[in-house]
């Protein structure tokens, strides 16, 4: 008896081995089944490099990705907005990762996938366009199994962080809030450096502006020359402004918003940027032309003066009355701007007759 069990017990024990993946592998297919059916998401990681993109969770009760990383040049910033949003959560909340506990279902935005989250949403209402401060974003998705309701659709676009505007190319060039004439993002910190000829100054004139009226959070900065550090022209935020101008030939704009949207849908500005000749410039040729409009005036005057004056010009003649007892006489005519003097024969009509 001993032999036969013996060999039994092998082939059991061979059995088992052999079984043991196989009973592994239901194991997990059990497991990612109930996950889906509870709401997990599985999946690896999916890399976006075009210049915008499209991201889905997945659908309800349907496997897919939770996690998109997106990388583009470095010289871009990534606005990244939902198109469709929809989370499970009783209650309502609106601000960041404070307010998002670990448990519920979230959103997360990171700069990489091991860097905490800089924004998380678990709120009901479609959060704002949010732009990055690099050219990298990680965006999570981090589902329970208990949630089987959530799920979302987003877009991103990018847009160039700085923006180099010479108008000595151009007379004049059109600049705009990033997204116009849709919602501005939150966190934005964009760039533009205006150059103009030497003698030039430079001008920008709104043709919109709605940005949030709280101007140390979102605000449009002008500074008056090529820095961060040049003197500050205006902080402006509101509503529509008047024109701003530089002194000199350079201004650089910084526009900035936060990172939590305010109660207001704020579309941000359109402006143009152009150069003007500065006062000086204008003045001294005015001047010049002036000067030499009254030469020239002058001396057309003086040089008709001494033409009327000269021999060329026939003299003036004066002439003496003559007496009634002279019929045919002379008298003295003479030339009143001459010191020569003429004697002509003058006749003068009379009454009385002529004696023969």
């Amino acid at each position: 008896m001993c032999g036969p069990l013996a060999e039994e017990l092998k082939r059991l024990e061979a059995a088992t081995f052999y079984a043991m993946p196989v009973i592994a592998v239901v194991v997990l297919l059990l497991s990612t089944a109930a996950g889906l059916a509870s709401g997990d998401c599985v999946g690896s990681n999916i890399l976006l490099t075009e210049s915008k993109g499209q991201l889905a969770s997945p659908a309800q009760g349907e496997s897919g990705v939770c996690a998109w990383q997106i990388s583009v040049p470095k010289d871009l910033r990534i606005i990244f907005y939902f198109e469709s949003y929809n989370i499970d959560s009783r209650i309502q909340r609106y601000r960041s990762v404070p307010d998002c506990r670990s448990q519920d279902t979230r959103i997360e935005l990171k700069d990489g996938p091991t860097d905490p989250p800089w924004r998380t949403y678990c709120e009901k209402n479609m959060p704002e366009p949010i732009a990055t401060n690099k050219s990298t974003l990680f965006v999570r998705f981090k589902l329970p199994k208990s949630d089987s309701k959530s799920w979302f659709t987003a877009e991103y676009i990018t847009v160039p962080f700085q923006h180099e505007i010479d108008l000595g190319q151009t007379s004049s060039a059109e600049i705009t809030s990033p997204n116009f004439p849709g919602k501005y993002p939150r966190n934005s910190y964009f760039k533009w450096s205006v150059v103009a000829p030497a003698g030039f100054r430079i001008k920008i004139e709104f043709t919109k502006f709605d940005i949030y009226p709280s101007c140390p959070e979102d605000a449009l900065i002008v500074r008056d020359g090529p820095s961060d550090q040049s003197e500050l022209l205006e902080r402006l935020c509101g509503k529509p402004v008047k024109p701003v101008y530089s002194s000199g030939s350079r201004m650089s704009l910084l526009f900035v918003s936060a990172m939590v949207a305010g109660d207001e849908d704020n579309i941000g500005f359109k402006a143009t940027v152009s150069k003007e000749a500065k006062l000086y410039l204008i003045a001294i040729p005015c001047a010049i032309g002036v000067v030499l409009v009254s030469f020239l005036v002058g001396a057309i005057v003086l040089m008709c003066r001494r033409r009327s004056s000269s021999g060329a010009a026939h003299p003036r003649m004066q002439m003496s009355l003559l007496n009634d007892d002279d019929h045919f006489s002379t008298t003295q005519v003479t030339d009143v701007e001459s010191p020569n003097e003429a004697n002509l024969p003058v006749y003068r009509p009379t009454t009385q007759k002529i004696k023969t």
